[in-house]
């Protein structure tokens, strides 16, 4: 499972362009998501795609959150866009997520992480393969002990890196933004410490 908005046991996914789901662990410690496209950033996890009624839920709960962000100011929050991979990701927010929309918006960030959750798994191979090349790559950008996806494609984080502000990640992130999947990154964070995306 992956940890909401705010802070939870695991993370969730960063991305450029797109509100990748809900929970910037190491960048915003709330929203499973931070991440940015270029230019504009945005917030919330890539989101797996749901099949059927789970992913109209989805779709319905990000909709709440995009018109809860653009209320709390966040005007250029835009409605759920699926990816060809059949992610979900809310267009339009900045990175990291304001803190006085990510706290009016709570309950809509819990309800659509807990939609997000429920579309497991979240990954197929080929994206874990791509999960990979990123990790591959934030090393290769500074970051040495950044560790290779999970099953689940979450990256588990060791106490140092869960300790890191999103000004010391950012730089490799930014980096590696052509290997993101769908929108963001998941990462689990130490026992005892909260969670979030990236």
């Amino acid at each position: 499972m992956t940890p909401g908005p705010h802070s939870g046991p695991q993370g969730g996914p960063f991305r450029k362009p797109a509100l990748t789901l809900l929970a910037c662990a190491l960048l915003v410690p709330t929203l499973t998501a931070c991440t940015g496209a270029a230019g504009t950033g945005s917030a919330t996890a890539p989101t797996p795609a749901p099949t059927g009624q789970d992913r109209q839920q989805l779709i319905t709960a990000l909709k709440d959150l995009a018109a809860c962000f653009r209320q709390n100011g966040v005007p250029g929050a835009g409605d759920p866009v699926t990816e060809a991979d059949g992610a979900v990701h809310l267009p339009g927010v900045p990175r990291p997520v304001p803190e006085t929309a990510r706290n009016a918006c709570v309950s809509q960030i819990r309800r659509a992480d807990s939609l997000r959750d429920a579309g497991e798994p979240r990954y197929t191979a080929a994206q874990i393969a791509q999960l990979r090349k990123l990790a591959r790559c934030i090393r290769e950008h500074g970051v040495p002990d950044w560790p290779d996806p999970d099953a689940q494609g979450r990256f588990p984080l060791n106490q140092r890196l869960a300790g890191l502000d999103k000004k010391a990640m950012r730089p490799a992130l930014d980096g590696c933004e052509k290997y993101f999947v769908g929108g963001g990154i998941q990462v689990v964070r130490p026992s005892g410490q909260g969670g979030g995306d990236k």
